[in-house]
């Protein structure tokens, strides 16, 4: 794995999946649980650097071999969850030991907020005579637990293959997948599509897919041609009539293709050019192979323009294999960039280059739109670097990383792979809540406790963004603290003034901040308070909204698990005598002589923080059930918390006893509705009586002698 942070102060959290997630991760309770770039170094230090700090560019390494023999192993592999306070770009590299990166792949992993519930496979191996895709298999992971996952290999509405999946855990649909094979969840998953040529050395590309949904009518192809290893676009029309795809490129060349439905058709690239594919308006989807041969194959999947934005960073970019032992400064993999106009009246685009993503503009090219770029650092590595379009346009690019055909060496130092580079905001923006106040203690967010939210947005870019719009609305099962939102423009919060008739200023169409400087920040917090007792079903406070300016617009989230404690209090007592219980609660322990009345007691209290229903009492020894017990006082039911029900129960000694009784109750809420998340709460307590002998009679005498007086 390889990590690019692109913003200062970054904080990365990593939840290995072999012992669980995390239910809260910035409050990691896993000893594995990695924090880097919070400046504590007893949570974890940043991976390669000597202090715990994250800045624009930092560079972060996960390499280890992956133990498939015992899966439990700690290690940084697949399943594991990265998330981070700011936005970050990682490519995930494997290859094995023998062919090494001559027999690797690479993907570009994507927020789960990008991923979808339907996809397609838009290839196999009638698209390409070159036997490119005669292999086609799938990974598929799952961002949630119970997430159902059906595989339609026939598109005949029918699932062929159908599997459960927990967060983090995946399934391999190995091979034979024909074109147009639907993958449908209930829930976000992402989709990785490996090809190859069977029998083939060396031939293979991963790509990373998109959902469907997600599909444009317009793609840009950033890398360009040779004679020798053409580069060539897939064109996949997933509709159920022909589709007409028009295809431009530098000085006049285009042409129209047309691509039959639930079809992929094979386009070659031209010398020396980027293209732009476009349809008249209906969805495609588009895979890039380059090299038909063995020797340089690698491939992505191309970026829809409605996606692209003005700026984008490499995760990973060596100039050479890492796993060589040769000691060799070639550089033969560099970023391709092509750039897109604002419109047809921009003849040429400014793109600065960053080579270490910190900031430092190193250089910049006049682009015309449509050229293909090729970009090298003079380090022999293209990892980290930053593009960014500085003309103050809103111009867009399209970037890949990967071998150049001809320049790079085929053999030891070869690296056989490549990946789209993503796209980065021109300006980013996230959401996070911390519990300030907690009314029980417990560390946890739950019913009473106030939570603060804060809504950030960063301006990664280096010109400045004006109206920057702030959207959001009072989370479910919250109540807003009136006049307890603030904004941060760097300096320190000031009072943001409520507003509207629910008095929260980022609802009814939100609040319209002061720009954002170039590099700059806007912080705005609000706090709520978590209801009492949320009903059952709410296992979670989902806090959603929006950031919007220059024409992006950001959706932000965050989900705080609530803690619920219930439980449930026994206790039981004993007193001689019967009084209808009046007297309870009484002792652990009684003596008295046999025969003697007795009365125990058993206090029923709800000690948690929920309501308790069917609640069920039983004393073995006694042979007793809640139904042969009387109730001395009860609350009402479902029990609430602190609430209690007394009981007792009318004996008589007749040996030495020590005797326990038990409760179960099923944590509720207040509409008795049971929480499905929580198990039955339990709880006994013990109660002693003993045979005392009745008292020994003894003779006490009735008069004493007076002595006689004496004369002295």
């Amino acid at each position: 794995l390889s990590i690019v942070a692109s913003a200062d102060d970054t904080v990365i959290y990593y939840d290995h999946w072999e012992d669980g997630f995390e239910v809260d991760v910035t409050t990691p309770h896993e000893n594995t649980t990695q924090v880097w770039g919070d400046g504590d170094e007893t949570n974890g230090i940043v991976p390669g650097s000597l202090t715990d700090v994250i800045q624009a560019g930092t560079v972060i390494n996960l390499k280890n071999p992956v133990n498939i023999n015992n899966p439990t192993q700690i290690d940084y592999d697949g399943g594991d969850k990265i998330s981070s306070s700011q936005g970050i770009v990682i490519t995930r590299v494997g290859w094995s030991s023998g062919p090494d990166t001559l027999f690797a792949g690479a993907v570009e992993l994507l927020d789960v907020s990008s991923w979808g519930t339907t996809y397609e496979i838009p290839v196999d191996f009638s698209s390409d005579s070159y036997q490119t895709f005669e292999h086609v298999s799938l990974f598929v992971m799952a961002a949630a637990n119970n997430t159902a996952v059906s595989i339609d290999t026939d598109k005949d509405g029918v699932p062929d293959i159908e599997t459960v999946l927990d967060a983090g855990e995946s399934y391999h649909a190995n091979g034979g997948l024909p074109i147009g094979t639907a993958v449908n969840a209930s829930k976000p998953i992402q989709v990785q599509l490996i090809t190859g040529d069977v029998c083939a050395a060396y031939a293979t590309r991963w790509y990373t897919l998109l959902p469907t949904s997600q599909w444009d009518s317009s793609y840009y192809m950033p890398v360009t041609t040779t004679a020798a290893y053409p580069t060539a676009v897939f064109l996949y029309n997933p509709n159920s009539a022909a589709l007409e795809v028009e295809w431009q490129g530098l000085g006049g060349l285009g042409d129209v293709v047309n691509v039959p439905p639930s079809t992929s058709l094979r386009v070659e690239v031209p010398f020396n050019t980027a293209l732009h594919f476009e349809s008249s308006g209906a969805p495609f989807y588009a895979l890039a192979a380059i090299d038909k041969t063995g020797s340089y194959d690698w491939g992505f999947a191309l970026w829809p323009e409605q996606f692209l934005t003005g700026r984008a960073q490499v995760a990973w970019g060596p100039g050479h294999s890492p796993s060589s032992t040769i000691v060799s400064a070639e550089n033969g993999n560099p970023l391709w960039v092509t750039v897109i106009p604002e419109n047809d009246a921009q003849l040429m685009v400014q793109l600065c280059v960053d080579y270490e993503g910190d900031g430092v503009q190193d250089l910049f090219f006049m682009l015309e739109p449509l050229a293909s770029q090729v970009i090298y650092t003079s380090r022999s590595d293209q990892t980290g670097v930053l593009v960014y379009v500085c003309d103050g346009s809103q111009a867009k690019v399209a970037a890949a990383w990967g071998p150049q055909p001809g320049v790079a060496t085929i053999g030891d130092l070869g690296v056989d792979l490549g990946t789209a580079v993503v796209p980065l905001p021109d300006f980013d923006a996230g959401m996070g809540v911390v519990v300030v106040a907690d009314a029980d203690l417990d560390g946890m967010a739950s019913g009473g406790d106030t939570l603060r939210y804060s809504i950030v947005s960063q301006n990664s870019n280096l010109l400045g963004l004006s109206n920057v719009q702030m959207s959001s609305t009072i989370p479910e099962h919250t109540t807003y603290l009136p006049d307890s939102t603030t904004v941060d423009y760097g300096s320190g919060p000031v009072p943001l003034a409520d507003s509207g008739t629910t008095l929260f200023p980022l609802d009814e169409g939100g609040a319209v901040l002061d720009g954002l400087i170039g590099a700059g920040f806007i912080t705005v917090e609000f706090d709520v308070v978590v209801d009492a007792l949320p009903p059952a079903g709410v296992e979670q406070i989902v806090a959603s909204g929006t950031v919007q300016a220059a024409g992006l617009q950001i959706p932000v989230s965050v989900n705080t698990p609530l803690n619920f404690e219930p439980a449930v209090t026994l206790q039981k007592t004993v007193y001689q005598g019967h009084d209808a219980g009046s007297f309870c609660p009484g002792t652990e322990t009684v003596g008295a002589v046999v025969d003697s009345p007795l009365t125990y007691c058993f206090n029923i209290t709800n000690s948690g923080d929920t309501y308790l229903d069917t609640i069920s009492l039983t004393d073995l020894t006694l042979a007793l059930t809640e139904a042969d017990l009387t109730v001395v006082v009860s609350s009402t039911l479902p029990l609430p918390p602190s609430g209690s029900i007394t009981y007792y129960y009318e004996t008589t000694l007749t040996a030495d006893l020590v005797n326990t009784a038990a409760v179960v109750a099923v944590p509720v809420d207040e509409l008795g509705v049971p929480y499905p998340q929580l198990a039955p709460v339990t709880d006994e307590d013990t109660a002693a009586v003993g045979v005392s002998l009745p008292p020994t009679a003894t003779n006490t005498p009735t008069n004493t002698p007076v002595p006689t007086s004496t004369n002295t």
